[in-house]
């Protein structure tokens, strides 16, 4: 069985998001609840004393999901393998 790689809604930004306002916004809304749910995580962490305090825990998450979503663009256009 052949593996495709990459994300079905990193795909979609790329692909649609400039050709209809409506289908933008849904897709903005996906990434905004995506980087909402992470930074939650990160504030929990933070009180948990499992990461470093005095971050900024949406500037965080943003970068976080910027770095997945970078990196599965990366596998999916480079064939580069996971291990």
């Amino acid at each position: 069985m052949e593996m495709k790689y990459g994300c079905a809604m990193g795909n979609l930004a790329m692909e649609m998001s400039t050709q209809d306002e409506e289908f933008r916004k849904k897709i903005e809304a996906f990434f905004q609840l995506w980087v909402d749910s992470v930074a939650q995580i990160l504030v929990e962490m933070e009180k948990n004393h499992q990461v470093y305090g005095g971050m900024d825990p949406r500037k965080c998450a943003q970068s976080i999901v910027a770095m997945i979503e970078g990196g599965l663009l990366m596998v999916s256009r480079q064939n580069i393998q996971v291990l």
